[in-house]
């Protein structure tokens, strides 16, 4: 995604009342899940729309219970119900996707955002070990050389990248429950 359309995004939503934008460039949080449990949709928007590429800013969403609106891949759907998951690629869709989110929306969707919260669970999506499993499945199954067993390379290129990986933290507990449509 370029930062052009990033920075239009967020002037966009500077622009509209009824949504609450948090980052650092605007409105900043300290904790990530205090600006998604609240919310029944949230935006979420890669840096790049690569093959089977997405982030915590995915996987946020979708522990918190959120809705995703989301700037990404499509091939998410090889992992999640894309039931559970609002894609957007220009400025006009998302202001299409806005117009027609609802408490009645949210609701229809539930069921999936549900579903979507236990894939990441039970896929191990939320977590170090789970993110490392699958970035060695997939660099495993397109490159010639065959990766059986990663962690016994602890000097490898691989191991050095993913120890500085961002993904420790804790799934929230049921967090579908306490979701409030603001």
């Amino acid at each position: 995604m370029s930062r052009i359309l990033r920075r239009d995004v967020i002037d966009l939503l500077l622009s509209i009342d009824s949504v609450d934008l948090f980052g650092r460039s605007t409105n900043p949080i300290a904790n990530k899940q205090d600006a998604l449990i609240p919310y029944a949709f949230s935006i979420a928007m890669e840096n790049t729309s690569s093959p089977l590429y997405f982030t915590e800013k995915l996987i946020d969403c979708i522990l918190a219970g959120a809705i995703p609106i989301y700037h990404g891949t499509r091939e998410v759907e090889q992992y999640f119900d894309a039931r559970g998951i609002i894609f957007f690629d220009t400025i006009d869709e998302l202001l299409a996707v806005l117009s027609t989110i609802s408490l009645e929306k949210y609701r229809n969707m539930r069921k999936y955002a549900l579903a979507n919260y236990q894939i990441a669970i039970n896929n191990m999506l939320c977590d170090y070990h789970g993110y490392l499993h699958r970035a060695c499945s997939i660099i495993s199954a397109s490159s010639a050389i065959k990766i059986s067993n990663p962690f016994k390379y602890s000097n490898s290129l691989l191991s050095r990248v993913f120890s500085k990986a961002r993904f420790i933290r804790e799934p929230l507990k049921n967090p579908i429950e306490s979701v409030q449509f603001q």
